[in-house]
């Protein structure tokens, strides 16, 4: 089912879009003395799925090929329509999640250095 893969190629480049917006935004906040290059590395990824989307999207594609688009737009929508759900209907669920998401289960956290590593014998 080619609508599938086209649905699933639009998805995965959404969540590109959001890891892009998101590195620009740390790189945004970070006080670094490479962060023109960062910057430009960042705005580089944020353009790929973007024109990506502009290609496949760019006269608006005909029946059938504009399933997978639509299939998409459609799980975006059920996705969405859950997570208001959840959020309104148990909070109390949603933040222990949050909660069990920020510790780190005796993995050290990557922004702390890691004790050497002993030989074993």
């Amino acid at each position: 089912m080619l609508f599938g893969a086209a649905a699933g190629s639009y998805l995965v480049e959404a969540i590109y879009v959001l890891l892009a917006v998101t590195a620009l935004w740390l790189v945004w906040k970070a006080a670094s003395r490479y962060r023109i290059w960062q910057l430009i590395a960042v705005v580089v990824g944020l353009a790929t799925p973007i024109l990506a989307y502009k290609g496949s999207l760019d006269p608006w594609p005909t029946y059938p090929n504009n399933r997978g688009i639509i299939f998409a737009l459609v799980s975006v929508g059920i996705a969405v329509v859950w997570w208001a759900y959840l959020r309104y209907r148990h909070p109390e669920r949603i933040r222990t999640a949050a909660a069990y998401a920020e510790e780190h289960h005796d993995v050290p956290p990557l922004d702390e250095p890691l004790a050497e590593a002993q030989p074993q014998r």
